[in-house]
């Protein structure tokens, strides 16, 4: 084997069995939760030539060679005006790499260098638009951007501090200048410092940011004549002494841009129209601390959404469908025989449940039984235990213990659910 080969073996390997947890299993994550690919796509991998985007154009070809889903890639690097040696560097990543890349040239980075105001604003839009025009061109239909989830809480933090506003970096957009795109940000979930430490684990050295404008604003700040020049570095600092004292706060930055209760807001825009807290005020009256009860609510006629109930410890048939033909979801933990755990979705726990016992389940569970499920959750939709999985499975052992520990309500003395099925389902 010849030695590139080798390498590029071991780095897909990486990704697979090394970094699976923190990599592999969040990429697929938000694939499935935000529904990004469909069968036939033909999706075009943005290649910038930094880290995030060569990790995420492995990940692609590496779910396209083992998913279940037939699709069509294209490797696709925009050169805005590098220097001669970062194209260089770009090109031997790629054949290292095993990435056949197709690179368009531009001058974008002549154009926005005599920009004074937000140049990287402008380069972003200019850079985007090529991207998609090409894309199209090449009869894709969508996008992936190497965006991750330290992006996204950056993002968030930028627009609060910086603009007054609340937005966030969506995982999937539709293009509203070339119809029938569409973006997608498959490492959504997927934090920086997982991808820097695949990078080193691999010996891998990519540009960091090509840009002429940060190469200048960086050799200023060296001199001290640039500082403050970057707001996201700003941002990015600023969330870095914040995790000193809280290691969760970018996932509760994040968190925070799906749980936005606008019963507790000044005020909010949606389809273009402004709503204020005043004229909510009149017309539905005060709400204690943004919360309205389920029984006020419902006398007013309005359906107020539950949150999905957690099961465990309760008796509960543990069959896929509800009376009426829906079907529910399960987020399970299985106690292996050398005392860890493997978190799983299904739709069906008794038979998946069979089919962990019987070694057709994961490889992990396949190699660490005799297994023991002892814990569940039902939800109501697909997209809401995929969630609580990757909740779940972000957790300490300490707190998955916890977690099973309390499924009884705190209660001691509760009677524990037949079995359904199997011995040992609980």
């Amino acid at each position: 084997m010849v030695p590139g080969s080798s390498k590029k073996n071991e780095i897909e390997k990486s990704i697979i069995k090394r970094f699976r947890r923190e990599i592999w299993h969040p990429f697929v994550q938000a694939l499935k939760v935000y529904k990004m690919i469909s069968p036939g796509d033909r999706i075009a991998v943005c290649i910038s030539g930094g880290k995030d985007s060569f990790l995420l154009a492995k990940c692609m070809q590496e779910i396209q060679a083992h998913g279940e889903m037939d699709f069509d890639l294209e490797f696709l690097v925009m050169d805005p005006g590098y220097r001669k040696e970062n194209r260089e560097l770009i090109r031997e990543n790629a054949g290292l790499m095993g990435v056949p890349i197709r690179m368009e040239n531009s001058d974008i980075f002549a154009s926005v260098t005599r920009i004074e105001h937000s140049p990287c604003y402008l380069c972003a839009r200019m850079r985007r638009g090529f991207l998609y025009a090409r894309a199209k061109e090449l009869g894709c239909n969508k996008i992936a951007l190497g965006h991750h989830l330290n992006d996204v809480a950056e993002t968030v933090l930028l627009s609060v501090l910086y603009t007054g506003q609340f937005n966030t970096m969506m995982p999937k957009l539709k293009s509203e200048n070339f119809p029938g795109m569409e973006l997608i940000r498959p490492l959504y979930f997927v934090r920086e410092e997982d991808i820097i430490a695949w990078r080193d684990e691999n010996a891998l050295r990519f540009l960091n940011c090509a840009c002429r404008f940060t190469e200048q604003a960086e050799a200023e700040q060296g001199t001290g004549a640039g500082e403050g020049l970057s707001k996201r570095a700003e941002v990015k600092k600023l969330i870095a002494e914040l995790k000193k004292t809280n290691p969760s706060v970018e996932k509760n930055i994040m968190k925070s841009a799906e749980n936005v209760n606008l019963s507790a807001c000044l005020g909010y825009v949606k389809d273009g129209r402004r709503y204020g807290f005043e004229e909510n005020y009149e017309r539905n009256g005060s709400a204690q601390h943004g919360i309205r009860k389920a029984a006020s609510a419902g006398k007013r006629g309005k359906s107020v959404r539950q949150p999905a109930k957690i099961t465990a410890g309760k008796k509960k048939s543990v069959r896929g469908n509800h009376a009426d033909g829906k079907e529910e979801s399960y987020v399970y933990l299985l106690r292996c025989g050398d005392g860890s755990f493997y978190c799983g979705y299904t739709n069906n726990l008794g038979k998946r449940f069979q089919a962990h016992c019987a070694g057709r389940g994961a490889k992990y569970t396949r190699t660490h039984r005799p297994l023991e499920l002892v814990y569940h959750e039902t939800f109501q939709t697909k997209s809401e235990a995929l969630k609580r999985e990757y909740a779940v499975k972000q957790l300490t052992h300490a707190q998955k213990e916890k977690l099973i520990r309390n499924r009884d309500g705190g209660k001691t003395g509760k009677k524990k659910p037949k079995p359904s099925g199997n011995a040992g389902i609980h």
